[in-house]
This record gives structure tokens, sequence and C-alpha cells, in this order.
């Protein structure tokens, strides 16, 4: 099995912690008026706030309010009665990523139910910011906790809020439509205090990064450990998503993966983007994977990508190895990166897993999509989603479903890489070329179904 060496993850409670949180605090002061954030000056109140519904996000920045628990609303108040500035940091249950920031504009006031309330709300950011990315961040109101781990409605302090907040505005800008929202929709309030809100919160998926880093705060040599672990298989029946930084570690096999490891890189080296792009691209063709709201998270979980029946013929350009970028339609995002571990393979997973889809606009209304071609891939890592216009600018053409040339795949990875700190690149290099020595894992790798 391939192991990696990757030096241990971040930990509050342990001087590395503490410094990660002084570097961010040091890198926004230095980038605060530069990049507009908007909580430089006077005191401040972060709030992470949950929603089981995607088109609630869309809703809110269509009225500028957000629907939550009267109990919000308020900490809110009291926030504001303090003097400080509200900020809200959004999260779609299990999807990973932080979706935006908003200010409070107001005092909240009476919802439509008894239990609920309003809360005026200024949009400041809309954006796709990975859990992976921001995994250091850590509360220490919550023992050290990741941020990203908060429960709804939880209070981070001002360091981890501000932290943040850098990254939220370091993450490419998202615009999203509104007009598809129907002038009558309400909003679906998560009540955490119901057994239904809490048994959601309670089995929310993370992602590996974080669960990761739990794991190797549990290990007291660090860098041991092995394979996934994390979850077990779903209802399905199919394991998780492989993460790259979850293999267990070994020795690096060159004084240069060594160097890139520790995440530094020789002095006359290129940038770090093009290092991390370079090990990722390898001189290879890549691929463009379709999605969209209804079938990313069974993807995202199990780690299997899919094509429809109509797209065999370019499927067969993906083997193992094969560099593959995800595109959501309906968000309109890029996401990143992954290496193919299996060829497309037809019904490699269960067909519940991704059922037909009927389509409903278009030339096409009424035709029914099979997503038989199957895929199954390693998360290198969750790099912040890009734009699709910024994509197909880099591209030269309009994203679509299919084979990328080596090229495309490189100046897409290398943009995409350019958003992570250059540290992060360098370890990730270093792990695509300690791989490329070893061999593609074969944790818990799925096998094509009998004849």
């Amino acid at each position: 099995m391939l192991q990696l060496r990757v030096p241990p993850a971040h930990n509050s409670s342990d001087d590395g912690g503490q410094d990660v949180i002084a570097e961010l605090a040091a890198e926004y002061e230095a980038v605060a008026g530069e990049l507009g954030l908007p909580d430089r000056e006077g005191a401040a109140a972060y709030f992470v706030v949950k929603t089981a519904v995607p088109t609630n996000l869309v809703l809110s920045l269509k009225r500028a309010t957000w629907a939550a628990p009267v109990a919000a609303g308020g900490a809110v108040s009291a926030a504001l009665a303090a003097g400080a500035q509200v900020f809200l940091l959004f999260s779609v249950v299990s999807s990973r990523h932080f979706q935006g920031v908003a200010r409070v504009r107001a005092a909240p006031i009476p919802g439509d139910a008894p239990s609920e309330c309003y809360i005026p709300c200024e949009w400041l950011r809309a954006c796709a910011l990975p859990f992976a990315a921001v995994a250091a961040v850590r509360n220490d109101a919550d023992g050290g906790a990741p941020a990203a781990r908060a429960r709804d409605w939880a209070s981070l302090p001002p360091a981890a809020g501000r932290a943040l907040m850098l990254h939220l505005y370091r993450s490419p800008e998202i615009v999203i439509a509104t007009d598809g929202v129907p002038d009558d929709a309400t909003f679906d309030v998560l009540h955490s205090e119901t057994p239904a809100g809490a048994a959601l919160l309670d089995g929310e998926d993370f992602g590996e990064e974080l669960a990761t880093v739990d794991r190797s705060e549990e290990c007291s040599g660090g860098g041991g450990g092995g394979g996934m672990g994390g979850g077990g298989v779903d209802e399905h029946g199919l394991p998780p998503m492989l993460f790259m930084a979850a293999l267990p570690g070994m020795p690096a096999v060159s004084p240069l993966v060594e160097m890139l490891l520790a995440g530094t890189a020789p002095p006359d080296a290129q940038p770090a983007a093009h290092i991390a792009a370079d090990a990722f691209t390898r001189g290879t063709a890549g691929y463009m994977f379709g999605t969209n709201n209804f079938m990313m998270p069974a993807s995202l979980r199990c780690g299997v990508l899919v094509g429809p029946e109509e797209h065999a013929p370019r499927l067969r350009s993906v083997a193992p190895g094969t560099p593959a970028f995800l595109f959501n339609s309906n968000q309109g995002i890029v996401m990143g990166a992954f290496l193919a571990r299996t060829p497309a393979i037809h019904r490699l997973v269960p067909s519940s897993t991704f059922p037909p889809l009927v389509v409903k606009s278009g030339d096409a209304t009424g035709r029914v999509m099979q997503f038989s071609w199957h895929t199954q891939v390693l998360c290198v890592i969750e790099l912040p989603s890009m734009p699709s216009d910024v994509a197909e600018g880099i591209l030269g053409s309009r994203i679509n479903p299919g084979p990328l040339t080596p090229a495309q795949v490189h100046a897409l990875a290398t943009a995409m890489f350019s958003a992570v700190p250059a540290h992060a690149a360098l370890r990730t290099a270093g792990m695509l070329q300690q791989m490329a020595a070893l061999g593609m894992p074969q944790d818990d790798l799925l096998s094509p179904p009998m004849p």
C-alpha cells in the first residue's frame, strides 16, 4: 500500500496551532485594507449559521434577510447591543464548505412562526470555501476543535472569526442568480433543538480533511494511522472517498520530495502553484466531469464521478492517474483536484447511487439521462472552487464535460493552486511526487461488476 509521510496537522492546543493563528493574524493585518475586510475596524461577533436547504441561501440573497430560531435572534441582539458588528458565516449541512458571509443590518424582527425571527442582513460575499482549506483555524471556545466543525449558531472567538473572514475574501467570488426563486418561497428554518434538527447536525459530514485532523491528534507519534477510516460504507455499500492527506507515512523517496513535504522548495524553484500543477498534470491529458446539486453529494461522499450513456466514447480517455475536475452546472463552479483511480467503468456502482434524471428544460425536455459510467477518484486536495466564467477564460472555451488537453489541465490547476497558501501547494506537490514513485493506493478500490 502506498504511504506518504506528511507533517502532522496543526493543533491549537500546542505551539504549532498557536503559530497558525498568529500567522493568520499577522497576515490579516497586512492585507485587511487591500482586501476591504469588513471586520477590520471595531468589535465584531461571528456566528456559524447552518442550513439544510441550499435554496435558503438564494432566498436570503434575494430578500436581504435570514430566518432563524428565536434563540439565535436573541444572541444576535445581545451582540448588537454590545456595540459589535455581527457577521453570519453560512454553511449548508454536509456540503463541506462555507458558502458566504453576511453582515447583520438591524435587530431581529418577529418571524412567521412564534419560534422564529427574521434577521435583516447584507450579503458581503458568496463563495465556496472548502472546510479543508481552513482545517488549521481552531475554535478555542470549543476545546481547540476546527472552527469549521462549529454547530449551528455557534459563536466564534474573534481570532477564529477574523481568520475565516480572511479566507472567505480570498476565495473566488461567486455570482448567484436569484430570479429563479419564486416570490412566494419560504425559508426552511433549521431548529437544532428538535430531534430531527439535532440528528441532522450530529450526522454532518465535515469531510475527510477534518477527520484526518482529528485522527492525527489522537495519534501519539504523528504520521501513523492507516487508510481512510472515518465513516465506513454508505447506504449503497460504498466506501468513502480516499483523500491523499489521509494516507499514512513513510520516508520520502528523494531529498526534493522531503523538502516539498515540509512545505519548502529550492530557492530558484518555480512558484509553488506551478510546482503543484506540474506534479498534478505530469504532462497528461485530463477530464472535466459534470455534476449538479442532486448528484454532487453522492459523488463527493464515495469518490465516484459519473458520465451519462451518450458520453461513453469520450470517457474512454479516462484511465488510472488521469487528472480530473468536477463542474457543477447548477452552481456554476469548478472543483478539484482529483486523480482517477479506475477507468470509466459501466455500472461500477449500484444504479441507485446516481438515479436517472429527467431533463426539464431546453431542447431535450423530457429526455431521461442515465448516469451509468462511473470513475472512482482520489481527492488530491480540496481547492477553493472556481467560478465557471473564470475557468472558461483559462480554458479558452465553454465548460462542457469531456477531455482536457495537458495545457488546459496545467493552466486550470495552476490557477486553482494559486488560491491556497504556498506551503499547502508545495506539500501537495511532494505527496504527488511520492505517489508517482510508489504507485496509486489500492485502499477500498472498487471492482468492475461481474459480466
